[in-house]
């Protein structure tokens, strides 16, 4: 399917429109970045061992083996690419509601394509608002996250 053209207001916004997808490779320094500023070091408390985002001995004592992106920074992307699309101010806009799952986690090296598309639009209460199906899914098609994100939008 097609990206839908970037929306102006609540009337240019059709059930069915398609996102334009975008495409994430991930890096240990993307995950350094965000690990760190989610978790920053805490000398002072013995009972956090370690941060499985960023220290790698910890991270394979996990229950992922590994090192693995944190659930915030995918909803982050997410949440990009519904503004990126979205009239202005849309997810910022006074309402707005994110609902996701992450069936899979997201790797080094993963490259993770978000998609969504427009799966409901209503006005009520005196509130335009768009539901949108999006997912994330890794290289090999694994799904990594997968759910709905709400907005107000501006007519």
């Amino acid at each position: 399917m097609n990206a839908a053209a970037k929306p102006a207001c609540f009337a240019d916004i059709q059930v069915g429109d398609v996102l334009p997808s975008q495409i994430w490779t991930v890096t240990k320094a993307d995950i350094a970045a965000f690990g760190e500023f989610l978790y920053p070091p805490q000398p002072d408390n013995p009972e956090r061992k370690g941060n499985p985002h960023i220290d790698e001995e910890y991270a394979r004592q996990s229950i992922y083996g590994g090192l693995f992106v944190d659930g915030n920074q995918t909803v982050a992307f997410l949440c990009r690419m519904a503004t990126d699309w979205l009239p202005a101010g849309a997810l910022a806009h006074g309402w707005s509601d994110v609902d996701l799952k992450f069936p899979n986690p997201c790797r080094l090296d993963d490259v993770i394509t978000f998609t969504g598309k427009v799966a409901t639009k209503s006005s009520e209460r005196g509130r335009d608002q768009v539901r949108l199906e999006v997912l994330a899914s890794n290289q090999a098609g694994k799904l990594v996250a997968v759910g709905h994100i709400s907005a107000q939008v501006a007519r």
